[in-house]
């Protein structure tokens, strides 16, 4: 799966470049004009330009394995600290799922695979076409299913934000995720806010759809989770491998 910031630590390739080319050509120099600086000064910048050039090399290999240790440190970190907000979310999302059917069991769907959006809108289209006293049923249903990993969630954002300044000196939080978590922390704030506040079906609705259009948008916008608005989830199936391959390989396809 993808990083949104992934090995941060990069080679500075131009410095080690510079030198060996300047070794390169003060070599170049002491062989082609051996006579016009005298044998004793060509053998003095021979030997230094192979010397310099020796250790660049070696200088190089030992900062290519140390680059590397330090990417692997950076990612594992990453995922320390990002993981718990990428699960909450697919459990937020796949909840969907979940309440449909739940809610709707004479649809049996409870085999059937779908994105989370579309099970968003199989959950709405059912619910609008129930009768009121079982509409005011489902409403508290909703409400108490979806406001379950809320609290989790708003502790994951806590998280991050707590280790914010950490993160960016360690190249592992940077302007544009940071907004991405920012957008996600006003997105889930929304849907408590719906949850606990809003009692009118119509608006309950008519909010909750600006709220899956915005996230959609910033799931859409973070790398690592951008594959959960392809992912086909299938009630109380949390995870599959196979179906996060295929969704991983589409969003790749579609962001290309």
């Amino acid at each position: 799966m993808k990083r949104h910031i992934d090995k941060p630590y990069k080679i500075n390739l131009k410095v080690y470049i510079s030198i060996g080319l300047m070794s390169e050509v003060a070599l170049f120099v002491s062989v082609f004009y051996n006579d016009f600086m005298g044998s004793k000064i060509s053998d003095i910048v021979k030997n230094m330009s192979i010397g310099c050039l020796a250790s660049v090399i070696v200088a190089l290999i030992i900062e290519i394995g140390n680059n590397k240790e330090r990417n692997m440190n950076a990612n594992t970190v990453y995922d320390l600290v990002y993981d718990e907000l990428k699960n909450q979310i697919l459990f937020y999302i796949s909840t969907w799922a979940h309440l449909c059917s739940i809610a709707f069991p004479k649809l049996e769907c409870s085999q059937e695979r779908h994105t989370w959006s579309e099970w968003y809108e199989i959950t709405k289209i059912n619910f609008i076409e129930s009768d009121d006293s079982t509409q005011v049923e489902l409403m508290s249903l909703f409400k108490s299913e979806l406001s379950l990993n809320i609290d989790g969630i708003e502790k994951a954002i806590l998280k991050i934000e707590d280790q914010q300044y950490i993160l960016e000196i360690d190249i592992l939080l940077n302007n544009e995720l940071k907004n991405i978590i920012r957008n996600l922390k006003d997105d889930f704030s929304d849907i408590k806010f719906t949850l606990t506040i809003q009692k009118d079906k119509e608006a309950f609705w008519r909010l909750f759809d600006n709220i899956k259009l915005g996230l959609e948008t910033h799931i859409d916008h973070w790398s690592d989770i951008r594959f959960y608005n392809y992912y086909m989830i299938k009630p109380y199936e949390l995870c599959n491998r196979e179906e996060m391959i295929k969704a991983i390989k589409k969003s790749n396809q579609v962001n290309r």
